[in-house]
């Protein structure tokens, strides 16, 4: 299966066109997207439509999003099911899982976040799809004990709710496990970076598979191996036990295989005998410990011994830069980037937040630039490729470093594409005559080459030598002029044609434009043709 369909349920229509329209699907693997506003609704799409994914709102008039959920058991539908609340009501949660949802989370929820939850259910759809395939070919190999732990363990560490003793005991009894609420586990979060062309060439399901299996091969010599669940891009979550002192020896044998079998560097975020209540709240701190820690020196840390350093960002170069960017030393000022945060890795590591700080600076300074040049910011970086590197630059150095070169370079690339004042005008004038016919406003055209309105009004008359509104006139009124003459359609039409819907305002401006009426216009044209 390559492409999966989902349902959004909400009663709500703001947060149903929220939902619908706020996030990429299509980049996360999903074909089609049904909307429902009840639970009536979403029954007869579900009835008459392959539904692989449904995230649905629990409290709705008429029918729960549960009683949906029940609805679609007793249907024996294989449906993914999330649910979303406004309330933190541990019975939900409960019965939620009682009811085996994928997930639960509560509003509002971040885009980012629920971009995440919906990845891991299209990836547990595929999973279940290719468990169905393999059966089907008698290649079912998969061990239930396996599958029962890896169910498990999904439950304890993605829900943003964390589990309490009951629900866990109802977990453990459910998958069948002999847990208990009062043993110790070892929790590891797994990152693959800096890949490498043996890596890439891999597909995502192929590295999964070799990445679990040196995983499994490794720990299983050492402890008792629990299970290995996949979390995101290149990501794992690892949960073993009876671990203790061997620890590092492992990691540094594991980091060591998987650069030689993937041509890929592992960072390994660990904690060690964490009570089972205590599992999900150590995952979440390994989290925590991952995105303040973007920094690839470093490929092993224990939470134990982990030590958040004092954020000292401090950079006093800013307002050189803008002159650097408005004469295209672009380059000059990301070597002064570069070495800034190599001296603070030297010292004393690298943290998400020095980052962060740097990079709403540098944008600042870029939008000033921009603006100092009569370009509107908000409008040349309004796109998803701009979207794509700001997200992924937090994730590690190399990432935002391209982020910084990506964000410099275009917005000089645009400065100096701006002072060749003619191109500009020869782009406006293009979309001009590409829609003369319809409703054209000098913010709109400012909008089309980044530009503040004022200053394209002021750069087009001074090349043109008649305003942008005058302009549109004379191309309607010229168009206007080769219909009258050479076509037999009504003069009201052509009116209409070239985006007047008033004929007795269009018949004033042929009248002042071409010296007389659109019916005498066309009267003298013909005599003229006849002679």
């Amino acid at each position: 299966m390559k492409r999966v369909n989902i349902l959004l349920v909400d009663d709500d229509v703001n947060v149903l066109e929220s939902l619908q329209f706020g996030v990429a699907y299509s980049s996360l693997g999903i074909e089609k997207i049904y909307v429902a506003e009840n639970a009536a609704d979403a029954k007869k799409i579900l009835k008459n439509v392959p539904i692989h994914i449904m995230v649905t709102d629990i409290e709705m008039p008429n029918e729960s999003g549960i009683e949906l959920l029940k609805w679609t058991k007793t249907q024996n539908l294989d449906v993914v099911t999330i649910f979303c609340t406004c309330y933190a009501d541990f019975n939900y949660a409960k019965k939620a899982v009682e009811l085996q949802c994928f997930d639960y989370y509560l509003k509002p929820i971040s885009f980012d976040d629920f971009e995440k939850i919906i990845s891991r259910a299209v990836e547990k759809v595929r999973q279940e799809s290719r468990k169905k395939t393999y059966y089907q070919y008698g290649v079912y190999w998969l061990d239930d004990v396996k599958n029962r732990k890896a169910h498990f363990w999904e439950h304890i560490m993605f829900p943003l709710a964390i589990p309490d003793e009951e629900l866990l005991n109802a977990l453990i009894e459910d998958n069948r496990l002999e847990y208990d609420t009062e043993q110790l586990f070892d929790v590891f979060l797994l990152h693959a970076y800096e890949e490498e062309e043996r890596f890439q060439n891999l597909t995502s399901t192929m590295s999964e598979f070799i990445i679990k299996n040196v995983v499994t091969e490794i720990f299983s010599d050492m402890c008792n191996m629990e299970t290995i669940v996949k979390y995101g891009e290149d990501t794992y979550v690892i949960v073993t036990r009876n671990l203790k002192e061997n620890a590092e020896m492992v990691l540094k044998k594991l980091i060591m295989q998987c650069d030689i079998h993937l041509n890929c560097r592992m960072r390994v975020f660990y904690d060690l005998e964490c009570p089972l209540p205590a599992v999900k709240e150590c995952f979440e701190r390994l989290i925590h410990i991952w995105n303040e820690n973007i920094s690839n020196d470093v490929q092993i840390f224990w939470a134990r011994t982990y030590q958040r350093e004092e954020n000292t960002y401090s950079f006093g170069a800013i307002g050189e830069w803008e002159i650097y960017l408005n004469t295209g030393a672009v380059n000059k000022i990301l070597d002064e980037i570069d070495h800034y945060f190599s001296e603070k890795k030297r010292h004393h590591g690298l943290t998400s937040y020095e980052l962060k700080a740097m990079q709403v600076n540098l944008i600042q300074m870029v939008n000033t630039v921009l603006m100092k040049n009569n370009i509107e910011a908000h409008e040349l970086f309004v796109n998803t490729e701009y979207e794509t590197y700001r997200k992924m630059s937090l994730k590690n150095y190399d990432n935002y470093m391209e982020f910084c070169k990506y964000l410099l370079q275009k917005a000089y690339s645009y400065i100096d594409y701006v002072r060749e004042n003619t191109s500009i005008v020869e782009v406006v004038k293009k979309y001009i005559e590409e829609h003369y016919n319809e409703e054209i406003s000098r913010n709109e055209l400012a909008g089309i080459v980044y530009l503040n309105a004022d200053y394209l009004a002021r750069l087009f008359k001074k090349e043109e030598g008649i305003s942008i509104t005058d302009y549109v006139i004379r191309m309607r009124i010229k168009k206007a002029s080769e219909l009258l003459q050479y076509s037999e359609i009504s003069i009201n039409e052509i009116a209409m044609k070239v985006g007047y819907d008033n004929f007795s305002y269009f018949s004033r401006l042929c009248k002042k434009m071409l010296g007389c009426s659109p019916k005498d216009y066309r009267k003298k044209a013909k005599e003229k043709l006849n002679e």
